[in-house]
């Protein structure tokens, strides 16, 4: 999971671009290869839930 909490970023994966501003969380797979590219800044924190199977 991806919190954007400050400014702004275009969020890039595979062949896939989406804007995402301050307070948008944001699902990601934990082997989903992404990037960004900020406006500005921007602050984000990486959080990862692990799963029991």
């Amino acid at each position: 999971m991806l919190v954007i909490r400050d400014g702004s970023a275009f969020l890039i994966g595979g062949t896939e671009q989406e804007a995402v501003a301050s307070g948008d969380v944001l699902p990601l797979g934990s082997s989903a290869p992404y990037g960004a590219e900020s406006e500005g800044h921007v602050t984000a924190t990486a959080i990862y839930e692990p799963h029991e199977v």
